[in-house]
């Protein structure tokens, strides 16, 4: 049996040919016109269409209502905090005229790590602007975590 899915081919339960080509697939007889005829021509959106459809629309309430409590947090860092092994995790982190929001929101995501062992090491190419070092000496006074090298 082969069942067309826009661009794959399946051709038994075991195999999947992948065609990435905008080929139209092959049949044995008959035009364009049997499609309507054809059980195993499918109509629908794309695969791309489909995905698209997921992450604008599905991922942010996904993500919304996955989000950890308060107390999810505070369970995980106790657990973490028992760990017998804890090794240093250093995260290098080269900078070269970053957006502010972006920035601030990469050092709020590190600052707020379940596994505290860590070491964010920022390396700033030139030129940085004034604003950026000024964050990045705010930060770097909030949490020693945090080594900046300009």
């Amino acid at each position: 049996m082969v069942l067309d899915l826009g661009r794959t081919r399946m051709t038994s339960k075991h195999e999947t040919d992948i065609d990435f080509e905008d080929n139209e697939p092959e049949r044995a007889e008959g035009s364009s016109g049997d499609r309507a005829k054809d059980p195993s021509y499918l109509s629908g959106p794309s695969v791309r269409d489909a995905r698209r459809s997921y992450v604008e629309e599905q991922y942010p309430t996904l993500v919304k209502n996955n989000r950890l409590r308060t107390s999810d947090l505070v369970r995980l860092r106790e657990e973490a905090s028992a760990f017998r092994y804890r090794p240093l995790i250093s995260i290098p982190m080269p900078l070269l005229n970053p957006e502010l929001r972006w920035l601030e929101r990469a050092l709020d995501s590190a600052i707020g790590q379940v596994y505290s062992d860590w070491e964010l090491c920022i390396c700033c190419g030139d030129p940085t602007e004034e604003h950026v070092k000024e964050l990045l000496s705010r930060y770097k006074r909030l949490d020693e975590r945090i080594k900046v090298r300009l």
